[in-house]
């Protein structure tokens, strides 16, 4: 049996991911990394645990050259943050 480091912070998800999988760890991971995996019951989210959301930001020119280039842009994040309003990222366990 391989013995569990104190404490391991892992700043991308995939590798947090991967140490969870590897050791039977637990960890809080994002919805989006993790929810096929829920879905599959490979990880488990934990009754209960704190859920987080994460901002994004968007940078662009005042007065951009392509407008309608913008606004498909603006509307593709939008499409996406609705489409996953609801996986925000939760404490799971493998």
């Amino acid at each position: 049996m391989q013995q569990r480091p104190t404490a391991v912070t892992a700043g991308l998800g995939v590798l947090g991911l991967r140490y969870i999988l590897d050791l039977e760890a637990s960890g809080y991971l994002p919805g989006i990394t993790a929810g096929t995996l829920i879905a599959a019951r490979q990880l488990v989210r934990v009754a209960g645990a704190p859920r987080f959301s994460r901002q994004v930001h968007i940078a662009y020119a005042a007065h951009p050259r392509d407008l309608a280039l913008l606004d498909q842009a603006l509307a593709g994040i939008r499409h996406l943050t609705a489409e996953h309003s609801g996986k925000v990222p939760g404490s799971i366990a493998s």
